[in-house]
């Protein structure tokens, strides 16, 4: 008959040592983590992919894309970005209009609300210079002073549909004498 080995037998195996990983093995490992983000990178369509990049290679093409991200227009810009640079006009906003830190800082909760909301998405909503990567005004925005609360106004005139519609036809009445 069939007698199995004891438990203890069974579940204890020698498994190989485990060796502390080196500094070759840990170089490799974010070599291939970046690989696939350097093969698909815009800036390198045509050239050939060399097979062990090295760490400058991925600290140059993450500064080049770090670059190109600052460059581009307001709407395009993710989310952390925009925050930094919302947070950035508000200390201005704030030393030019003499506001109190505690308003600042509520200025800046009411940019974070707003970017949630997509009131701030568009690039007309917020003039934003490309070449320096700063805001230079937020159309819209308004103190108001009796409730001491930041508001973004709608300053976009809308054309009333009633205007572009054909005008209405009316009917001639003949009176026979």
């Amino acid at each position: 008959m069939f007698q199995p080995e004891s438990i203890n037998n069974i579940f204890v195996e020698e498994s190989p040592p485990v060796e502390a990983p080196t500094t070759k093995t840990a170089d490799t490992k974010i070599m291939n983590k970046y690989k696939n983000f350097i093969a698909a990178s815009g800036t390198q369509k045509n050239a050939t992919l060399d097979p062990n990049p090295t760490t400058d290679k991925i600290d140059e093409l993450l500064e080049k894309e770090k670059q190109n991200m600052s460059t581009e227009p307001w709407n395009k810009l993710d989310k952390r970005l925009k925050i930094q640079k919302l947070h950035a006009y508000a200390e201005k906003y704030g030393k030019e209009n003499s506001l109190p830190l505690k308003e600042i800082k509520a200025l800046k909760t009411f940019f974070s609300e707003c970017l949630t909301k997509d009131k701030l998405a568009k690039v007309k909503d917020v003039d934003y210079a490309r070449d320096t990567g700063t805001i230079t005004n937020i159309g819209g925005l308004c103190l108001n002073l009796a409730t001491r609360t930041f508001t973004i106004r709608n300053l976009e005139k809308k054309v009333s549909t009633l205007k572009s519609l054909t005008p209405k036809k009316t009917a001639l009445v003949v009176e026979d004498e």
